[in-house]
């Protein structure tokens, strides 16, 4: 579906992936009401807390039973990542972004800062390999080297690989472990749940997603998400236009922790609600109604709010009866 498609809702959400936001989104898809089956949603974010990214997905999942189209003109990295796998077709511009499905936890001892699960995992399995690679290596360097019988050669080589690694793996704490297997876990089963739904995640596709990159900002661009999900394409000309507009006004968005979502109302909707309704201008902007419609709580002017008395509502995250004209 095109972003510019009549019967459609379009949906805008520029922040971080939030509890906050999950509630914003929800308030404006009660507004919108039930009149519209799909819905485009162009998302900012580089990503936040797992749980609301998966109930702002299971959300448009059941407000819109005939398929949500994720628009993504620019970053929406790991929660964000999880929204796409509900998503049941992505058009990712140029510019535009996945990651991995990488949980971000809070850092011991540190106020406001997250790490990567990937981080502690990463580092294991790094020394891991890395004392197998010792121990081999004074093996063969006590048997063939220095004439060392095989049982004595590997005694040794045990002993001085276990008291050169010993104090670095004593660092590791157990109960860090536990809980980046457990995010983990909970990115994973989110991720299927929702590829269940949405039909548009290629098989191993989740788990590729979670354990298959090598950093959090590892990035998937249009071509690496076509090897992931189903239905993938980048936006038409109008598309572009329309995208290119709303990223130079919304992409600032990305580095506030708040969070502005609201729905917007295509050109051909505002045009015919004008006609009917004289006393409030249109306008050629590229975004119309942006300043109309709720950004998470604003209120309109006071002239909309008497104009929306006589053709119909156009309230704080609402555009549902501009739709029904429509």
């Amino acid at each position: 579906m095109s972003v510019l498609e009549d019967g459609v809702d379009t949906i805008i959400y520029a922040g971080e992936i939030s509890r906050n936001g999950y509630e914003q989104l929800t308030k404006v898809c009660e507004d919108a009401g039930n009149q519209c089956k799909k819905v485009n949603l162009v998302l900012y974010t580089y990503g936040g807390d797992p749980h609301a990214a998966f109930r702002i997905a299971r959300a448009l999942q059941h407000h819109y039973v005939d398929g949500i189209t994720l628009f993504i003109p620019h970053f929406c990295k790991s929660a964000g990542t999880l929204i796409a796998i509900g998503a049941s077709e992505l058009v990712i511009s140029d510019k535009g972004e996945l990651g991995p499905l990488d949980v971000q936890l809070i850092k011991p001892n540190e106020m406001f800062e997250r790490s990567s699960g990937m981080d502690l995992s990463q580092g294991i399995e790094a020394l891991r390999a890395q004392a197998i690679e010792t121990f081999k290596n004074f093996v063969y360097e006590m048997r063939f080297s220095n004439k060392l019988s095989t049982k004595i050669a590997t005694k040794v080589a045990t002993e001085m690989t276990t008291g050169l690694f010993s104090s670095i793996f004593a660092q590791i704490d157990p109960s860090r472990i536990g809980e980046i297997q457990r995010a983990t876990y909970i990115a994973h089963h989110y991720g299927n749940m929702l590829a269940k739904k949405s039909n548009n995640v290629k098989e191993d596709g989740v788990s590729r997603l979670v354990l298959g990159y090598p950093s959090h900002s590892f990035v998937i661009d249009r071509k690496e998400a076509r090897d992931i999900f189903k239905s993938v394409r980048c936006p038409d000309e109008a598309e572009v236009n329309l995208l290119t507009a709303i990223d130079s006004v919304m992409s600032g968005q990305l580095d506030s922790s708040s969070v502005i979502c609201f729905k917007w109302q295509n050109n051909k909707s505002e045009n015919k609600e004008s006609q009917n309704d004289q006393s409030e201008p249109s306008s050629n902007d590229d975004l119309p109604t942006a300043k109309r419609v709720s950004r998470g709580g604003q209120k309109s002017d006071r002239k909309s709010k008497q104009s929306s008395k006589e053709s119909g509502p156009i309230t704080d995250n609402s555009t549902s009866k501009a739709n029904e004209e429509s």
